[in-house]
């Protein structure tokens, strides 16, 4: 049977013969393509295959990480590990982290309670994020984690909770007046 199939596919490509038209009939003969009616005659008109536009723009999908800490890409691991003790974070990563990051660490202002108690690893990654500033979550999610009273959204200053997405717009998740805000941020007066 396949000797039969395979003979009659030989026949017809020898009898159709060797154009662009005819390898273009035999070839939607057999498959179903959609019909290419502005190739297929300019094909019979030049005996040439046609030209086929490539495409403008492939989309890429999203990249996994959008930041990565300079330590590890640089494999410099033991800025951050101990050699010592088979590659463990150091215990004091308040130290570890302010050795390089001493502009997020002020002694003279409020901290906010995970930069005081040196758990960075609170709202950041060690290595590499899919968010911005090697963040565990999106800001908003990472904030509301900790402060879900609805009442600190829903006032004035929150506009209700509407809009509200990211809370370092406003307030400075290491250290600052309270209640951190960023400078120039003016807190409102309360009645």
């Amino acid at each position: 049977m396949r000797r039969i199939v395979l003979i009659g596919m030989l026949a017809a490509v020898v009898l159709v013969g060797c154009s662009a038209s005819a390898r273009y009939r035999l070839k939607h003969w057999f498959f179903d393509i959609p019909d290419e009616t502005a190739a297929a005659a300019q094909a019979d008109e030049s005996d040439e295959p046609a030209v086929v536009p490539k495409p403008t723009a492939v989309p890429q999908p999203k990249p996994r990480f959008v930041s990565f800490h300079p330590p590890y890409v640089n494999r410099e691991c033991s800025a951050c590990h101990n050699n010592e003790q088979r590659m463990r974070p150091f215990e004091d990563f308040m130290k570890v982290c302010s050795d390089c990051h001493d502009d997020y660490f002020d002694e003279d202002t409020v901290g906010h309670f995970p930069v005081a108690d040196g758990e960075c690893l609170t709202c950041h990654q060690m290595h590499r994020s899919p968010y911005k500033a090697l963040l565990t979550n999106a800001v908003l999610d990472i904030c509301v984690g900790c402060h879900d009273e609805p009442e600190d959204l829903s006032e004035e200053a929150h506009h209700g909770g509407e809009g509200v997405d990211d809370c370092t717009r406003c307030h400075d998740p290491h250290f600052g007046e309270p209640p951190l805000l960023r400078k120039g941020v003016k807190p409102i007066a309360e009645d």
